[in-house]
C-alpha cells in the first residue's frame, strides 16, 4: 500500500474513477489537484487529494457545476490554504495589483457595499476584515446588507462562530492567510464587484499599512471570490456551504460586457476619496 504522498497518478484514477486526462486536464485549467513533483516531474499524491477528488464527482452529482465543486474541492485539501485574493489572481493572472493603503481600501469597499445594497436583489456578500474590532466599526452597514440580501458572512479573528449572527461571523484559524486579507464580494443577479487585497508585512515598527489589492465587476472573477469564500466557511458550516453555493449556481453567472457597474462603482469611490482626503 503507497505511503501518504506517494500515490501515483495511476493509483489516484483507479481509486476515484476520474480518468488520468481529465486529472490531468483539471490540473492544468483549475490548478486542482496540486499533486507533489519528483525531480523527473512525474506526479504523486496524498490521501487528501484523493478524498477531494472523490468530493468533487459527489458534488457534481448532486448538482453543482465542475468549476464549483473544484473550488469546494479545494478548500478541503489542507495544503490549499484558501484566500480570496489568491483564488481572483489565479483566475486572471494579466489584472493589475494596485498597491494601495486603507483609506483607498475603504473607499472601494463602501462604494461596492453602497452599490450592493442599491441594487436589493437577493444577493450574497462575504467580507473579510482580518480582526473583529474593524468589522464592529462597519457592523451596522453589514447588518443593512445582512437584511436585505440572500446570505451574508463575514470573516475575522472572531472568538467563535455565530452561524445566528446577521450576518454570520466565522472565526478564522490562527494559520489561515486570510487574516491578512481585506475583502468585500457582491454576488447578485443584476451586480457584480469584488475588492481583495493581503497586507504587505511591515519592514519597520509604525511604517504605514498597504496592500496589495484587486478589484473588479467582472462576474466571472467575482464568482471565483464567491467560491472561495465558500470554500472558507466549508470547514466550519458545511450545510450553510452547500446552501450558498447551490444559490449562487442557480443564479448562473452573467456576460462580461456590462460597463455599467465599473462606472457606478468608480463614481462612488471618487465620492469616498474625496470624504477621506478632504
Amino acid at each position: 500500500m503507497p505511503s501518504n504522498g506517494d500515490l501515483t497518478i495511476s493509483e489516484v484514477a483507479a481509486r476515484t474513477g476520474v480518468s488520468i486526462p481529465t486529472l490531468r486536464a483539471w490540473e492544468s485549467r483549475y490548478g486542482f489537484p496540486e499533486p507533489l513533483r519528483l525531480p523527473g516531474g512525474h506526479r504523486r499524491y496524498n490521501e487528501s487529494s484523493v478524498a477531494a477528488i472523490v468530493s468533487v464527482m459527489r458534488d457534481r452529482r448532486s448538482g453543482l457545476s465542475l468549476e464549483a465543486a473544484l473550488e469546494r474541492a479545494r478548500a478541503s485539501v489542507p495544503s490549499a490554504r484558501p484566500s480570496v485574493f489568491a483564488a481572483i489572481r489565479r483566475a486572471a493572472p494579466e489584472l493589475p495589483v494596485q498597491v494601495i493603503g486603507p483609506g483607498s481600501m475603504l473607499a472601494i469597499s463602501r462604494a461596492i457595499e453602497d452599490e450592493c445594497y442599491a441594487h436589493g436583489d437577493s444577493h450574497v456578500v462575504f467580507g473579510a476584515f482580518q480582526q473583529e474590532r474593524s468589522f464592529r466599526r462597519a457592523a451596522h452597514r453589514w447588518r443593512e446588507l445582512g437584511r436585505t440580501g440572500d446570505h451574508s458572512v463575514v470573516f475575522a479573528d472572531f472568538p467563535k462562530v455565530r452561524l445566528d449572527a446577521n450576518p454570520v461571523e466565522v472565526a478564522l484559524e490562527s494559520d489561515s492567510v486570510v487574516l491578512r486579507e481585506w475583502a468585500v464580494v457582491c454576488d447578485s443577479p443584476t451586480f457584480t464587484a469584488c475588492i481583495a487585497g493581503w497586507e504587505r508585512p511591515s519592514l519597520t515598527s509604525g511604517s504605514p499599512r498597504r496592500f496589495e489589492a484587486i478589484w473588479t465587476v467582472e462576474p466571472k472573477l467575482v464568482r471565483n471570490a464567491s467560491r472561495a469564500c465558500v470554500g472558507l466557511l466549508d470547514g466550519v458550516a458545511p450545510e450553510l456551504a452547500k446552501a450558498i453555493s447551490v444559490r449562487l449556481e442557480a443564479q448562473g453567472v452573467r456576460g462580461n460586457d456590462d460597463l455599467r457597474n465599473a462606472t457606478i462603482v468608480t463614481n462612488r469611490v471618487v465620492g469616498y476619496l474625496d470624504q477621506l482626503v478632504g
